[in-house]
C-alpha cells in the first residue's frame, strides 16, 4: 500500500511538472512568436531575428527528445558568452577607431592645390595673430553697430571705431594678401572636432567680414571710393574661399558674405560716383558667374557621406596589423568625439565587450560593406532630393524606417538632407542678388545719362541702358518704385506679390529689400516701410 501511495504521488508530480512544462513552452512559444513578429515588423537586425526565430523553432517545431539537447546546447552559449563578456580584458596591441582611409584620400586628391597657391595659410596666419575676444569691444554695441553698418559714415561720427579699424590695418592687410591668391582649401572635414575648428573658423571669417563693411561704409563717408571697391574685392574673395570648400557650413556662409558684399557695392553704386571701369568690373563679375548649383550641392552631399562614414568607423576598431573587428571601445570613442558624457558607461569594467557583443549582433562585420551601403543610400536620397518633389518623397520614405543599421543610416542620409535642402533651396538669393545688382548698375547708368533715376524699369529698357533682368526667386520682375530723389528696390519673393517691402511670415507677406541699403542685401523688410 505504501509503494502505491508513493506511485501515485510520483506520477501526480510527473503529471504537475508535464502540465508546467508544457505551460512554460506555450508562454514561451507565445513570447517569441510575438517578439518575432515586431522584430520583423520594424526590420530589426537579421541576426537578432535568426536568434529568435531558432528559440521559436525549438520551442514548436523540435521533437521531445531533441528539445532537452537543444535547451543544454543554448545554455552552454549564453554560459560562454556572459563568462566571455564578464572575463578579464586581453587585449593584445593598440586597436583604433577604423578610418575609411581610401575615401578621405580620394576627396583630398580631388581638392588638392599647390602649397604657395593656397589662401588658407593666410587666414590662418590671420587668426593666430588675432584673438577672437577682439570683436568682443563695446564699440560694437547697439546704435554703434547698427549705424557703421547701415549707412556711410565719417572719422567724427564714430572715432573710437575708427580707432579700432586703424589698428587692425595689418589684418586688413593679411586679408588684401589673402584676396590675391584665387584659391583657398581649408582643411577637409571628417570628425565633430574638426567640425567644430571649421565653425569657429566660419564665424571669426563673418566677423571679419563686418569689419571689412564698416571700414567700406567709413571709406564712403570720407569720399575714399577707391578704398572702399579694394573692400569688396576682398569680400567677394572670401565669398568664393567658402564656396570653393564644398562644405555644408561653409556654402551658406559663402553666400552671407557675398550678400554683404552686395550691400557694400550697391551703396558704391547708387550713392556714390563710381567710374565707368568700376561699373563694367562688377558688371564683368556677375555676367561671368557660373551655374553649378547641382554639381556644387552634389559635392557637398558627398563630404557630409565622410562625415556619416567617419562615425560608422567608430563602430569599428583596427590593430597595428590590419585586422579589423567590432569596435569594444566604441563608446569611449563617441564620448571623445561629441563629449557626450557617458563616463559612467565607460568606466564600467566589461562594457568592451558587452559592446562589442551588440555591435557583432547590429552592424555588418566589415566596415568596407558598411561604407558601399553608405555610398548607395546617399545617392539615392540625393537624387530622390534634387528631382521635382524629391523633398516630400523623401519624407514620406523616412516614416517607414528599419530599425538596423541600414534604417540608421537612412536616418542619417534624411538629416543631411534637411540640412542641405534648404540651404539649396536658397541658392536662388545668390542669383537674386547678382541679378539686383545688376539692375542697380543699370540704374546709375541710366541716372547718368538722363539726370535722373527712371520712372520704371521698363524705361531703363526702353533707353537701351539694360535688357530687364529676371528675380530668381520668383521668375518675374523686382518691383521698382521712385521716392523723393532716390528709389526703392525689393524682390517679391516667392508669392510674387508686391507687397510694399513688407516680411512678416504672419500675415504671409515676403518681400526681401534690395535698396536702400540694409546690413545685408535680401535681409527681410526695408527701413520705414509700414
Amino acid at each position: 500500500m505504501a509503494d502505491n501511495a508513493a506511485d501515485k504521488r510520483r506520477s501526480r508530480i510527473v503529471a504537475i511538472l508535464g502540465w508546467a512544462y508544457a505551460v512554460e513552452r506555450c508562454i514561451a512559444a507565445a513570447v517569441l512568436a510575438a517578439v518575432l513578429m515586431a522584430a520583423l515588423v520594424v526590420r530589426a537586425p537579421w541576426r537578432i531575428n535568426m536568434v529568435i526565430g531558432l528559440l521559436l523553432a525549438n520551442v514548436v517545431l523540435s521533437p521531445r527528445h531533441l528539445r532537452f539537447v537543444f535547451d543544454i546546447v543554448t545554455i552552454v552559449v549564453f554560459a560562454g558568452v556572459a563568462a566571455w563578456v564578464f572575463s578579464p580584458n586581453n587585449d593584445v596591441g593598440r586597436w583604433e577607431p577604423y578610418i575609411y582611409e581610401r575615401d578621405i584620400a580620394q576627396a583630398e586628391a580631388a581638392r588638392a592645390i599647390r602649397p604657395e597657391e593656397n589662401a588658407a595659410a593666410l587666414y590662418a596666419k590671420l587668426f593666430t595673430a588675432h584673438h577672437p575676444d577682439l570683436f568682443d569691444s563695446e564699440l560694437y554695441e547697439g546704435d554703434i553697430d547698427r549705424e557703421t553698418l547701415t549707412r556711410a559714415w565719417r572719422d567724427v561720427d564714430f572715432p573710437e571705431v575708427k580707432l579700432w579699424l586703424q589698428s587692425h590695418a595689418d589684418a586688413f592687410a593679411l586679408l588684401a594678401e589673402a584676396a590675391k591668391l584665387p584659391q583657398c582649401r581649408f582643411p577637409l572635414v571628417t570628425t565633430q572636432l574638426q567640425q567644430d575648428a571649421q565653425m569657429l573658423r566660419n564665424n571669426l571669417l563673418k566677423r571679419w567680414a563686418l569689419a571689412l563693411e564698416r571700414a567700406a561704409n567709413n571709406d564712403f563717408g570720407e569720399g575714399r571710393d577707391a578704398e572702399a571697391m579694394d573692400k569688396i574685392r576682398i569680400l567677394r574673395r572670401m565669398a568664393e574661399h567658402l564656396y570653393q570648400q564644398k562644405m555644408l557650413l561653409d556654402m551658406p556662409r559663402g553666400l552671407e558674405l557675398e550678400r554683404m558684399a552686395c550691400t557694400v557695392m550697391s551703396r558704391l553704386i547708387v550713392e556714390c560716383e563710381p567710374a565707368e571701369e568700376v561699373l563694367g568690373e562688377m558688371e564683368h563679375w556677375f555676367l561671368d558667374l557660373e551655374e553649378t548649383l547641382d554639381e556644387d550641392w552634389a559635392k557637398v552631399f558627398d563630404h557630409e557621406k565622410l562625415k556619416i562614414k567617419h562615425i560608422a568607423g567608430l563602430m569599428y576598431e583596427v590593430n597595428e596589423a590590419g585586422k579589423v573587428r567590432c569596435g569594444r571601445h566604441s563608446i569611449d570613442a563617441f564620448n571623445r568625439q561629441f563629449k557626450m558624457g557617458l563616463h559612467a558607461v565607460r568606466r564600467w569594467e566589461h562594457a568592451p565587450r558587452l559592446t562589442a557583443l551588440f555591435l557583432w549582433f547590429t552592424i555588418p562585420h566589415r566596415p568596407e560593406y558598411a561604407g558601399r551601403v553608405i555610398d548607395r543610400i546617399f545617392e539615392r536620397y540625393f537624387t530622390t532630393m534634387a528631382a521635382p518633389g524629391g523633398h516630400d518623397a523623401l519624407l514620406r520614405a523616412v516614416e517607414d524606417l528599419q530599425l538596423n543599421y541600414k534604417g540608421i543610416i537612412e536616418l542619417a542620409a534624411w538629416r543631411t538632407v534637411n540640412w542641405v535642402h534648404p540651404h539649396r533651396q536658397q541658392w536662388s538669393k545668390r542669383l537674386t542678388c547678382r541679378n539686383a545688382t545688376l539692375v542697380l548698375i543699370a540704374l546709375k547708368r541710366h541716372q547718368r545719362r538722363h539726370g535722373d533715376w527712371p520712372k520704371t524699369l521698363e524705361a531703363v529698357a526702353e533707353a537701351g541702358d539694360f535688357p530687364i533682368i529676371v528675380d530668381p526667386i520668383n521668375g518675374g520682375r523686382f518691383a521698382y518704385h521712385r521716392s523723393g530723389d532716390s528709389f526703392l528696390l525689393y524682390s517679391m519673393g516667392k508669392n510674387g506679390i508686391d507687397e510694399d517691402g513688407r516680411n512678416d511670415p504672419r500675415e504671409g507677406s515676403d518681400d526681401l529689400w534690395i535698396w536702400p541699403a540694409r546690413v545685408s542685401m535680401l535681409g527681410g523688410a526695408g527701413p520705414d516701410v509700414e
